[in-house]
């Protein structure tokens, strides 16, 4: 480039907010000799607060003080970063005061681990996807503690997980969560994966009390061979440990509200949580439609949207048999959602309510036992 162009150049390197740069491999090495070496000081671009990278080696040549948004991509890269990538990265927290958000996505757990075992971040927001497959659950497990012991766990406010193989069969241990439960101040979690997972009532638990500010919560697998669910008790106690969620993505084993009548008992003291709007309950299985209605009306009386067994996710012949049941639910919630609203108005103006157990939309019992 000539000094005029270099002139022409710093009239409008100061506009750039946003840079994507699909590969570096891509641009000729005289081209990168001349960005290496402008006739004035770095950054090239003083403005950035946006960089999306695809193979992160020369990265620091456009880093700012302003940067606040990385996006790196290493799917397509199978190898071990060099000592001064490592260094690169390394050096981000030092060079961007204003960094938030930290995107990555990689074809191993190799180039992930690098990655985290370079930096100490402070992001409010963190993304990563992993394309293929793991070795095995204890990699996983490692991974995910070196990604928390990365960060600084009262920044982080917004934290999602993917972890992709559509030819794996492998169970997930819930090990693999309790890493991020060091994260004190998350609003967002989300792990979604092409495994099944164990997820037993004590992690969960150990969740819901680590995140008292939650407010978005997804866990979604998507085989099933094995997976355990977690049950209605401590889907109650998720909402009584995070009165702000207002949504929710799991799997719940209701078999202990799910009976064809409705109930005279108040569960768990009258307890109701007034922030849950949305709720998708992934692969929950259930046999009647009242008890499980019955029950969301009365603890989440709030609750707009339920979802369950969608066939986006779920090709199977199951899904024929639970979808229609939980079109019921959501139907059924309403209904008594607004039944409760005005018992609730009528006894505020002081006029009482008796009864007994209530059939709704009387249904067959099941001729097997199988859910």
């Amino acid at each position: 480039m000539t000094s005029k162009d270099w002139s022409v150049f710093r009239n409008y390197n100061h506009r750039v907010r946003s840079l994507v740069v699909e590969s570096s491999h891509l641009i000729s090495s005289e081209i990168w000799a001349m960005i290496t070496c402008p006739p004035f000081s770095f950054p090239l671009l003083p403005n950035l607060t946006s960089l999306t990278w695809r193979s992160p080696g020369r990265t620091a040549f456009f880093v700012t003080q302003k940067l606040t948004t990385l996006y790196i991509d290493m799917s397509s890269y199978r190898v071990d970063f060099d000592p001064s990538t490592q260094s690169v990265l390394s050096s981000i927290l030092m060079l961007c005061p204003a960094f938030q958000e930290l995107s990555v996505r990689c074809g191993s757990l190799a180039s992930l681990d690098a990655i985290f075992d370079a930096v100490s971040i402070a992001p409010k927001r963190l993304f990563f996807n992993i394309d293929v497959g793991v070795d095995s659950i204890h990699a996983l497990l490692a991974s995910m503690s070196c990604i928390s012991n990365a960060c600084v766990h009262n920044a982080l406010e917004l934290l999602k997980v993917r972890v992709e193989d559509e030819n794996s069969n492998t169970i997930t241990s819930a090990a693999v969560i309790q890493p991020f439960c060091a994260f004190r101040n998350l609003r967002e979690f989300v792990f979604a994966s092409d495994y099944d997972m164990d997820l037993d009532d004590a992690t969960f638990l150990q969740m819901a009390k680590a995140w008292p500010l939650l407010e978005e919560l997804t866990i979604h697998v998507e085989c099933r061979l094995h997976q355990r669910y977690i049950t209605a008790n401590s889907f109650v106690v998720l909402l009584q440990q995070c009165p702000r969620l207002t949504s929710v993505v799991i799997s719940v084993d209701w078999s202990g509200v799910d009976q064809r009548y409705v109930s005279l008992e108040v569960p768990y003291q009258g307890f109701v949580h007034e922030s849950l709007s949305s709720a998708h309950f992934c692969s929950s299985r259930i046999r009647y439609a009242t008890g499980v209605a019955a029950f969301l009306s009365a603890i989440t009386p709030k609750l707009k949207t339920i979802d369950a067994w969608d066939c986006d996710h779920h090709l199977d012949s199951q899904s024929d048999k639970y979808l229609p049941r939980w079109k019921d639910v959501r139907q059924l919630v309403q209904s008594f959602s607004a039944i409760r609203e005005q018992e609730r108005r009528m006894i505020v103006k002081g006029r009482g309510i008796g009864g007994g157990n209530i059939i709704v939309g009387e249904e067959e019992p099941e001729k097997d036992s199988k859910m």
